[in-house]
């Protein structure tokens, strides 16, 4: 029975048995040893006794070892997963595609949702189904009793939008507001979400795929956003304080910089990158003075780099200036900025060679078309 629990502990995706499962084995190991010691009392044969002590107290140990030595960062990412062990659980491949979409990975997202839907899965099963229906252009009648997953109902009227009938969207959204309001404000769960597995459904529950779920539309996230504006001018006209973001090519850009340029170590920092902007307006040689010891202090914070890129180009200090800029980018590839800096540069000294490499380095970053 533990060793069923090490295996499961290792493998499944359900965290909250990992430790737990640790717990046993340190009790399974302390319960037996205890009786051990009767039987050394009584028992003459040294190499039975020590057989049994070896099985039931070192394997143990050992499982525990392994059970802490496993790394949990290859735990959290689901797509590995499943790439990794192929675990037929049809609900991760739900889960997979809603997470794809908080990501802003529409490919991922289809993806799994076709495999979720090709599953022997029960519940939400339809519903997903529904919704690759819907993108493939076909009008239905949704089940408004499915499971509420994405909200079928806001990509129709997204479709219509795409379609250019902006009056058919607007006049489903007045029919079908109700509906419309219920999964997209996330209020209290239905009763087909209740019903599915505890651990799915809080992933399921925390998973903030709703406010994405327009980059199912296109692969094109100009259209995507233009979409999900169109949407949120039909549902102002409802009444609704609440709207979507739309700016997914931002969004991607501050996770690619949160996750590649950011310095746990560091603190925020903002409070002084903001006093050395309102010095510029000043004393441009003091505010340069400051970002420089700035500098000093966090060598690794590109903010700060591009700040005494600007300070010296104000200062008409170019050679300090590029210097700066390239440092910045350095440290941050999607400083962009830094880029503009330099383009800047680029353009005053008639070096076309290098402007070039700049826009095809912006190019490569996604920072521009």
């Amino acid at each position: 029975m533990h060793f069923f629990i090490f295996v499961y502990s290792l493998f499944s995706v359900e965290l909250r048995y990992f430790f737990p499962a640790i717990i046993i084995f340190s009790l399974i190991g302390v319960l037996i040893i205890q009786p051990l010691t009767r039987i050394i009392e009584v028992k003459e044969d040294k190499k039975f006794i020590t057989i049994i002590f070896v099985v039931l107290t070192i394997l143990p140990i050992l499982s525990n070892f392994f059970i802490i030595r496993y790394a949990l960062s290859k735990r959290k990412d689901i797509d590995k997963h499943i790439e990794n062990f192929q675990i037929k659980d049809p609900y991760l491949y739900l889960i997979a595609g809603l997470e794809a979409i908080d990501k802003l990975d529409r490919k991922q997202a289809l993806k799994y949702f076709n495999s979720f839907a090709s599953s022997n899965a029960y519940i939400g099963k339809n519903q997903i189904e529904e919704t690759l229906k819907i993108m493939k252009g076909e009008d239905l009648k949704i089940d408004d009793s499915s499971l509420m997953l994405l909200n079928n109902h806001i990509i129709k009227v997204a479709k219509m939008i795409q379609n250019k009938d902006l009056t058919k969207a607007e006049k489903y959204v007045n029919e079908k507001w109700k509906e419309i309001s219920r999964s997209y404000l996330r209020l209290p769960r239905t009763y087909y979400e209740r019903k599915l597995n505890t651990e799915i459904s809080k992933q399921i529950k925390k998973t903030p795929w709703d406010q994405n779920i327009f980059i199912l539309l296109s692969e094109d996230l100009s259209e995507c956003e233009k979409i999900c504006k169109e949407f949120n001018q039909i549902i102002r006209k409802q009444g609704s304080e609440d709207i979507f973001n739309c700016n997914y090519k931002e969004e991607i850009k501050f996770r690619k910089i949160s996750k590649y340029c950011k310095i746990k170590k560091y603190p925020d920092l903002s409070n002084e990158l903001t006093e050395i902007l309102e010095l510029e307006n000043k004393d441009l040689t003091k505010a340069k003075e400051k970002i420089l010891s700035l500098i000093n202090k966090y060598p690794l914070y590109y903010k700060f780099y591009t700040e005494a890129g600007n300070i010296s180009l104000l200062l008409k200090d170019y050679k300090s200036s590029e210097e700066y800029f390239k440092k910045s980018l350095e440290i941050c590839p999607y400083a962009e900025y830094s880029y503009h800096g330099l383009l800047y540069i680029y353009k005053e000294k008639n070096n076309h060679k290098e402007l070039k490499k700049i826009k095809n380095k912006m190019k490569e970053f996604q920072l521009i078309n």
